[in-house]
C-alpha cells in the first residue's frame, strides 16, 4: 500500500502460472507474517515474494523479469487477436504460460534450434485466419523487439497452444 492505497501486482497471474511452487511459498510466507505480526498483506505480495525466490535460486535477477514481461506481451497480443481475455484459471492458459517461459528463455539467450518438424504448422492455420493473424503478430513482435525469427517448429508449438486457447 502506498498512502493507504493498495498497489496491485500487475504480474500476479503470470507469476502464479509460470512459478506455481514459488507462489505457494509466497502464500505460506503471508500466513507466517500474519501469524507473527498480525499484519495482513495482499495476495500480490505472495507474487513479489515468489519473484525474490526465483531471482535468488536462478541467479538471474533480470532474466526472470524479462521472461515475465515477454509472456505478458504475448498474452496481450493473443487476447487482442481473439478479442477476449483468456481465463487465467484454465489449464490451457497454464500450459501456454509454461511454453512461453521456455520460449522466452530461448529467445532472450538467442538460442537457435534446428528444425525437425514433419508437420507444417500452416495446415492448422489454413482454416483459421484469426490463428494465422495472431501468429503473424507474435512473430512480428518477437522479431522487432528481440531480433529473433521464430522457426516453423516454434510456430507449430504456438499453433497447438493457440488452438487449445481457441477451444475454451
Amino acid at each position: 500500500k502506498k498512502q493507504g492505497i493498495p498497489v496491485p501486482n500487475l504480474m500476479l497471474d503470470e507469476i502464479r502460472s509460470l512459478y506455481p511452487d514459488e507462489y505457494k511459498v509466497g502464500l505460506w510466507a503471508l500466513k507466517l507474517i500474519y501469524k507473527y505480526t498480525e499484519v495482513k498483506l495482499g495476495i500480490g505480495e505472495a507474487a513479489y515474494i515468489a519473484i525474490h525466490l526465483i531471482n535468488a535460486t536462478e541467479g538471474k535477477d533480470v532474466e526472470s523479469t524479462k521472461i515475465l514481461v515477454f509472456s505478458r506481451y504475448i498474452i496481450r497480443i493473443i487476447e487482442e487477436c481473439l478479442g477476449a481475455d483468456i481465463p487465467h484459471d484454465a489449464p490451457q492458459y497454464s500450459r501456454l504460460m509454461i511454453h512461453l517461459k521456455f520460449l522466452g528463455r530461448k529467445i532472450l539467450d538467442q538460442i537457435e534450434t534446428k528444425e525437425e518438424t514433419l508437420i507444417d504448422y500452416k495446415t492448422f492455420t489454413e482454416t483459421s485466419p484469426v490463428l494465422q493473424t495472431c501468429l503473424d503478430k507474435i512473430g512480428e513482435f518477437i522479431e522487432s523487439r528481440y531480433q529473433y525469427h521464430l522457426n516453423d517448429d516454434e510456430l507449430l508449438y504456438l499453433t497447438i497452444h493457440l488452438n487449445r486457447i481457441l477451444k475454451i
